[in-house]
């Protein structure tokens, strides 16, 4: 799956920009570690996929603004170090978007990441 993206991502975010237009940002990212049974690597990190430990929890996943100025992730080529998970995704698309109201009486396990992102 993965060597599958690697091939078509340009076309991916083509298509996206094409069709979705500027206001578009892509995110891919895994759903969790590596299958260590089944020859998966997370080295340096310890275990892998069912598993609480860094390895089955912490994935890499890599995000393209796909706006004019860059409004939505800065510059290009950043690297974000702190730690974010999955259900941060929804809250932070909702405030780029400014519909955070759609939030309203809804508890949300994550949190908006658009202003440290």
């Amino acid at each position: 799956m993965v060597v599958g993206l690697d091939h078509a991502i340009n076309e991916i975010a083509n298509k996206a920009a094409d069709i979705l237009g500027d206001d578009t940002v892509i995110v891919v990212s895994s759903d969790n570690g590596g299958s260590v049974w089944f020859g998966g690597m997370n080295v340096p990190f310890r275990s892998g996929k069912l598993n609480q430990f860094e390895g089955g929890v912490r994935v890499p996943a890599f995000a393209i603004d796909l706006s004019k100025d860059k409004r939505y992730l800065g510059k290009e080529g950043r690297q974000f170090r702190n730690m974010m998970h999955i259900s941060d995704w929804l809250p932070t698309f909702l405030a780029w978007s400014n519909s955070t109201h759609l939030l309203k009486n809804i508890e949300m396990d994550g949190l908006d990441q658009s202003k440290v992102i």
